[in-house]
């Protein structure tokens, strides 16, 4: 019984990694879409949003299954509610790739990143791709101290998107000012 009990709670590890594979892959797609102004990759990103969404509904219903039947306790129950707070966080991460799609069919033709702007957004969609792949590898080795550099990653990235789009909505700021007065 513990065994069957044990291969469930990898099944779920597995589904995991599986979703941040799919997550990860929507917003390299959802970036190139929206820098390319591609709307076939756009729409292909939008369908795959309703497999990611599927997924996590699937697997919370057989976490919470799992916690009901087995009582985990100790670290077995920490693992089952993080896997619950973890496919929402990832189901989240696919729905904002899901929005850059939407938002480049609906600007096509048009690119809707500035020029100025793509270096940046090409970068951000780097940084956010690698932290899903740390995180990947964090929930398949359990490895704890992978998830100390995760919360690093999100410092780092936090503080880098901030700064640079607080310094662009300042440039744009003034140059407005400076339109408005000629």
């Amino acid at each position: 019984m513990r065994d069957a009990y044990h291969e469930e709670l990898d099944k779920i590890s597995a589904t995991l990694v599986n979703m941040a594979g799919l997550v990860d892959e929507a917003i390299l797609r959802a970036t190139k879409a929206l820098l390319e102004s591609d709307r076939e990759l756009a729409e292909r990103v939008i369908v795959a949003d309703e497999v990611i969404d599927h997924i996590q509904h699937e697997l919370d219903a057989t976490t919470i299954n799992l916690i009901a039947r087995q009582q985990p306790v100790a670290g077995d129950l920490r693992t089952l509610v993080t896997s619950l707070r973890m496919s929402a966080d990832l189901e989240r991460m696919g729905d904002l790739a899901d929005h850059i799609a939407k938002v480049t069919r609906m600007r096509y033709p048009t690119c809707a990143v500035p020029s100025e702007l793509v270096h940046i957004i090409s970068q951000m969609g780097t940084v956010a791709s690698e932290i899903i792949r740390t995180t990947a590898v964090v929930i398949s080795n359990r490895d704890t101290d992978g998830a100390l550099q995760i919360e690093k990653m999100m410092t780092k990235w936090t503080n880098f998107t901030e700064n640079y789009l607080l310094n662009y909505s300042n440039q744009v700021g003034r140059t407005e000012s400076r339109l408005q007065l000629m």
